[in-house]
């Protein structure tokens, strides 16, 4: 059996993640989060985080300022699409 071989350089990855919070009013508030993961050991470390002030709310538009991908429990790609709302 082949032994794998490891590099003696870190693989380094940075990753940008955003999410939506919802507000007890029922808008989001955007939470952008850029993290470091070393690909060799696994280990996760949060380098920044920000909660923007801006204000959101769902729509169904085309009219769009974010949009967020992701697989619905069947697999299948569905998207939640996001609007800026006046302060």
């Amino acid at each position: 059996m082949a032994k794998q071989i490891g590099t003696t350089v870190p693989d380094i990855k940075n990753e940008t993640i955003k999410s939506f919070d919802r507000q007890e009013d029922g808008t989001y508030r955007m939470t952008t989060k850029l993290v470091t993961r070393n690909r060799g050991t696994g280990k996760i470390q949060t380098v920044f985080e920000e909660t923007l002030d801006d204000i959101y709310k769902i729509t169904n538009e085309s009219d769009f300022d974010e949009e967020l991908e992701f697989l619905d429990p069947d697999g299948k790609s569905t998207s939640i699409r996001f609007r800026k709302t006046p302060s």
